[in-house]
């Protein structure tokens, strides 16, 4: 079965995005001096940092919901407009035969 809307864009925006799995709380400490590793604010900040990103997964994820629900109302509109287009074609076409079925009918004496 094919992955759905949802699923693509949550496997590519979702997924990846949580802050562990960009950097990890030991990979964030190292990016500071030596002599301010120990400190505790190091990990406030990186939980805070973490919330905020989780914040923002949670903004993409419903909006991912927002956009898969508007597409299954486009998908469902279109597929509305095609049938009475195709309905329309259809009148059309009757209507034309039956033009063509009066013109080529032989002529009756008392239609003259």
């Amino acid at each position: 079965m094919a992955p759905t809307e949802s699923k693509i864009l949550s496997n590519y925006l979702l997924v990846p995005a949580q802050l562990p799995a960009i950097i990890s709380l030991q990979e964030f400490i190292a990016l500071f001096p030596r002599s301010m590793q120990s400190s505790t604010q190091i990990r406030s900040l990186y939980r805070d940092l973490q919330s905020q990103r989780n914040a923002l997964v949670d903004a993409v994820a419903a909006d991912i919901e927002t956009e898969t629900k508007r597409g299954r109302a486009q998908r469902r509109a279109f597929i509305k407009e095609k049938r009475n287009a195709e309905s329309q074609e259809y009148d059309d076409e009757v209507e034309i035969e039956r033009m063509v079925r009066r013109r080529s009918a032989p002529m009756r004496l008392g239609s003259i």
